[in-house]
């Protein structure tokens, strides 16, 4: 693959939680092949192994399915969608990778976000522990200039990725109109009702690049 001069991460210690329930990560690329495979070798390096990264793309070019191609991971899936709108591109995509997820939990992200090792498995066993429906955790954004920024279930206080949901729950919950910077939206004023319980993981596990 030209111009990415990357070696894949090694990863941590052996994880100590059961690998008996897949995450399905829904993956709004957009024609940024270098921050794409950052992303997916920081899922690559994940100590929980028993995920799929479903990369959905709206917009013609070969650049997004050539990393893909090339880190030849079986667990990372390509897909190709009509671009609905100008604007819309990362709720479209989101939406079109929570109706392929076939994991038993479901997150998303945009393809210039970096996740900690630990990422599914501190999340997943946060859920198991309380018996969570959903699960979040703090992040390090952009925005902030990269600072530790502590999240909270309210519009402004948490993005698109850096949280997890039983499947079934995502799947049936629509995404809001205009669809357009509706991340927080969807998470706070659709998702979240809906789940009977939830938790958080007070760390800082992933970078919004």
């Amino acid at each position: 693959m030209p111009n990415l001069r990357c070696e894949l991460p090694q990863r941590g210690p052996p994880c100590k939680l059961p690998l008996t329930e897949k995450v399905s990560l829904s993956i709004a690329a957009f024609k940024r092949p270098k921050t794409t495979f950052a992303l997916l070798a920081s899922l690559i390096a994940q100590t929980y192994e028993n995920w799929e990264a479903l990369v959905v793309h709206s917009d013609p070019g070969p650049e997004t399915r050539a990393v893909v191609e090339w880190l030849g991971d079986p667990r990372i899936k390509f897909m190709e969608v009509p671009r609905a709108s100008e604007f819309d591109y990362c709720a479209h995509c989101r939406v079109a990778g929570f109706q392929a997820a076939t994991g038993e939990w479901c997150g998303t992200t945009n393809d210039d976000n970096l996740f900690a090792p630990v990422y599914f498995e501190w999340l997943l066993s946060a859920a198991k522990r309380d018996g969570a429906d959903f699960v979040y955790c703090n992040m390090s954004h952009s925005i902030t200039g990269w600072s530790a920024f502590n999240t909270s279930l309210m519009i402004g206080g948490i993005d698109a990725a850096g949280w997890l949901c039983r499947t079934e729950i995502v799947k049936r919950t629509p995404w809001p109109a205009p669809w357009h910077g509706s991340d927080g939206q969807f998470v706070v004023q659709r998702l979240v009702p809906q789940c009977k319980k939830i938790t958080k993981v007070p760390a800082w596990l992933w970078i919004h690049n």
